[in-house]
């Protein structure tokens, strides 16, 4: 009798010294293959969900192995990762076949690309984002991976690729959840970029967020990261639709000697 899991298992190597690379902490996310939708992934072949929760969707990497199980109807996944050393990596349609993956790792410029949504697959979670509102920040998910100590953060957009009627979306950085991106409307599919603040008849409706804003916000500046912070995202108002997902894109320099 055949499984009920097929095994994915990629090993991150040096792109120059062809060695495998052993890291412990470096984390990754597992969604359906070309779309944001978080994947039904399992710890073991015997089926064991991993913990996840509305703030943390990420799974841990050991000696630099990227491992995790799917359904054996699945035929191939997208792998977003992060390194304990601040590498960004995209793994698009990987199949239980592949085992390797090269990293740079003395490349400087990075692009982190993690999904949004408000939803949760089973077995982990099945629960909205409503659930978690309250006033403030109580409507703030995370997807459990942080900004890297060291990165010039230079940039932030994403792509609506499922909408969600009447959605605006922040994306920031813990404490400050609005600080990457701001208002971004769910309600309309394809990229956001905001090149600086747009606002109709003095009203916001779609910018950088505060922390890219030079002091007059008409337009960006860079943001130094002194010490690992977690990358977070949510709705203005608090509710949305189950619907709306899509993609932000976070690129950043890992700068020499970076503390």
């Amino acid at each position: 009798m055949g499984s009920n899991y097929t095994e994915y298992y990629v090993q991150l190597i040096n792109k120059r010294t062809k060695a495998p690379i052993n890291d412990d902490t470096g984390l990754f996310i597992v969604m359906k293959a070309s779309e944001a939708t978080l994947q039904t992934i399992y710890s073991d072949a015997n089926g064991t969900a991993p913990a996840f929760v509305y703030t943390n969707v990420a799974s841990t990497m050991t000696d630099g192995k990227i491992r995790f199980w799917t359904a054996s109807s699945v035929t191939s996944v997208d792998v977003t990762f992060i390194t304990a050393a601040g590498q960004a990596g995209f793994i698009e349609a990987l199949t239980s076949s592949q085992h390797r993956y090269e990293v740079d790792t003395e490349q400087l410029c990075h692009t982190l690309i993690l999904p949004f949504y408000n939803y949760i697959p089973t077995p982990f979670v099945s629960a909205s984002v409503t659930i978690y509102t309250s006033a403030g920040l109580g409507s703030v998910w995370s997807q459990g991976m942080s900004l890297p100590a060291g990165a010039l953060v230079k940039n932030c957009f994403c792509r609506v690729e499922t909408l969600g009627t009447g959605s605006l979306v922040n994306f920031g950085v813990s404490g400050t959840p609005a600080g990457l991106l701001q208002q971004v409307t769910g309600s309309v599919t394809g990229l956001k970029w905001a090149s600086g603040l747009i606002a109709t008849g003095g009203t916001l409706t779609f910018g950088i967020g505060s922390l890219l804003q030079t002091a007059t916000n008409f337009g960006a500046t860079p943001i130094f990261i002194t010490g690992a912070t977690a990358i977070v995202f949510g709705e203005v108002t608090g509710t949305c639709l189950a619907a709306r997902e899509g993609w932000v894109y976070i690129q950043y320099d890992l700068l020499p000697n970076r503390v």
